[in-house]
C-alpha cells in the first residue's frame, strides 16, 4: 500500500456529523490525506482482528499444549 503513491478519486457516503467534524477538524489541503490514512489504518485493525480470529479457531481446534511443549514441536519440525 504505502509504496504505491497512485491516486484516484472516490466517492463515498459519510453521516453528515463525521463530514462537518472532518471539515472543522481537517484543513481542506489535509482531508484527502487524513481519511487516506485513516482507511489504512482501520484496514490494518481488520486484519489484525482478523487474524486474531482464525488464531483463536486454530487454538480452539488444535491439541492442548503448553508453550514449552509447542516450542520443542517446532525445534523438532525444523530439523527435517
Amino acid at each position: 500500500m504505502k509504496g504505491n503513491n497512485k491516486r484516484q478519486r472516490s466517492n463515498f457516503t459519510i453521516k453528515i456529523s463525521v463530514l462537518e467534524e472532518l471539515e472543522s477538524l481537517v484543513p481542506s489541503g489535509q482531508r484527502s490525506e487524513f481519511v487516506n490514512n485513516a482507511i489504512e489504518e482501520a484496514m490494518k485493525d481488520f486484519a489484525r482482528k482478523k487474524a486474531l480470529e482464525s488464531i483463536k479457531k486454530l487454538k480452539k481446534m488444535g491439541p492442548k499444549l503448553s508453550s514449552e511443549e509447542l516450542v520443542k514441536q517446532i525445534k523438532d519440525a525444523r530439523r527435517y
